[in-house]
């Protein structure tokens, strides 16, 4: 169903990335960090950082969900992902 999302070189490349992302980067966001296709996630802008007694929260462009594990992808990236839906 999603080929190229369960790519696990691609996948690794992503979990990899330790640098946190900044409003304006373009990410993938989950809600569980080990990425599984199966779990809600969501490819687009970030909007908004919220910090709070509960931890780190995510939000991003055309949805209002708060997310809480967010990485960096590339463009390239998001496109080969997409197209595994």
């Amino acid at each position: 169903m999603l080929e190229h999302w369960t790519d696990p070189d691609l996948i690794k490349k992503i979990k990899r990335r330790k640098k946190k992302p900044t409003i304006g980067d373009y990410v993938i966001v989950s809600r569980y960090s080990d990425l599984d296709p199966n779990d809600p996630w969501y490819i687009s802008f970030l909007d908004e950082i919220r910090i709070n007694a509960r931890g780190t929260h995510y939000i991003i462009q055309d949805s209002s969900r708060y997310w809480k594990h967010a990485r960096i992808i590339k463009k390239a990236e998001g496109d080969v992902l997409l197209k595994g839906i």
